[in-house]
């Protein structure tokens, strides 16, 4: 159950492959939510049909405040909440800021509600164990569904293109990618490009700061927003990608970092958050915002083949935590941990 099953958005796509793993497992499972998207209407069933037996288990995929909490209470069976982290208030403002604290405050004061609680990342069980939630929660890995992602295609950019994929938030330090690819731009070469690819309606104040921002810039003319866009094209940029960056301040599992790995794109994110769980042994993670050392860091890794090859070596032994299969163990261990 959740509040919304979208279309595109990583916590549905999480949603709807367990779905499908847990039937794959041999159990009978359907999906329900209060809102859905008309292109995934087909998976879900609305929230108000909701009607279990002792032996089903409710699985709350939870990510903010929901509207659908006196629909789990009425259910007399177990409950389990995955959490996919909140963004600390501190990093928003005005309406998401609001509802970031009226998700926490909500989370205490349902927290009694569940049997157990499962977080995609070990940073997301700390934050519930640091929030009074819990004291102990098991890791389910977002699964990905790596079949679905053709990297087969013929690259059609001649330019060195970095990219970052995900909403225009504060969290995300947009800034900080943008002073990166900047520095790249003025002191190494002018010959790339920066995509920052989701929604970025997201904070009008916020967008607007960068737009402004970014008209200061020499670079100003190489630096694109795209909206929020289609699969097909999602999968293009990931496919004309040179260099993906992250300098996020906040991640509760942060799924571009291992679409990115697919693609075999070389990774460089800053330590925050979940960063270093879902990096794993692998990608370049930058504990300090230095755009200097960085962009010389990105120019060797674009220019040495064997760095870079080692590094997509590394990342490519990291997926492996991702696969259906070993996803599909924990799951079905899980299962049987819920069912006592």
């Amino acid at each position: 159950v959740l509040d919304a099953l979208d279309y595109g958005d990583g916590v549905s796509n999480d949603v709807i492959n367990m779905f499908f793993l847990i039937k794959e497992l041999g159990y009978n499972t359907q999906i329900y939510s209060k809102y859905v998207d008309e292109r995934v209407a087909i998976l879900r069933k609305d929230i108000s049909k909701l009607k279990t037996n002792n032996d089903d288990i409710i699985i709350h995929h939870y990510s903010g405040f929901s509207n659908i909490i006196k629909e789990i209470e009425k259910c007399n069976c177990k409950k389990v909440m995955i959490y996919h982290n909140i963004t600390p208030p501190q990093f928003l403002e005005g309406k998401a800021k609001q509802e970031c604290k009226k998700g926490i405050t909500q989370l205490n004061k349902i927290k009694d509600l569940y049997n157990y609680f499962v977080g995609d990342s070990d940073y997301n069980i700390k934050c519930l164990i640091n929030l009074g939630i819990c004291n102990q929660g098991d890791i389910l890995p977002i699964i990905l569904d790596f079949d679905k992602i053709d990297i087969h295609k013929t690259r059609e950019s001649k330019t060195t293109n970095f990219l970052f994929v995900g909403r225009v938030a504060q969290n995300k330090k947009i800034e900080d990618i943008i002073k990166l690819f900047d520095c790249y731009y003025c002191n190494i070469d002018c010959k790339c490009k920066l995509f920052l690819v989701g929604n970025n309606t997201f904070s009008e104040v916020y967008t607007n700061y960068l737009l402004k921002y970014i008209e200061q810039l020499k670079s100003k003319k190489s630096i694109f927003f795209t909206g929020k866009v289609s699969n097909e094209d999602l999968k293009n940029y990931y496919l004309n990608a040179d260099i993906f960056i992250c300098m996020s301040e906040h991640e509760g599992f942060c799924i571009p970092l291992i679409e990115s790995m697919y693609y075999q794109i070389p990774v460089l994110a800053y330590n925050a958050g979940a960063i270093s769980y879902t990096m794993g042994n692998s990608g370049i993670i930058l504990n300090n915002k230095n755009y200097d050392v960085a962009s010389k860091l990105i120019y060797l890794i674009l220019t040495n083949n064997a760095i870079k090859e080692k590094i997509i070596a590394d990342q490519n032994n990291n997926l492996k935590r991702f696969y259906k299969d070993n996803v599909k163990e924990i799951l079905y261990n899980l299962i049987l941990k819920w069912s006592n």
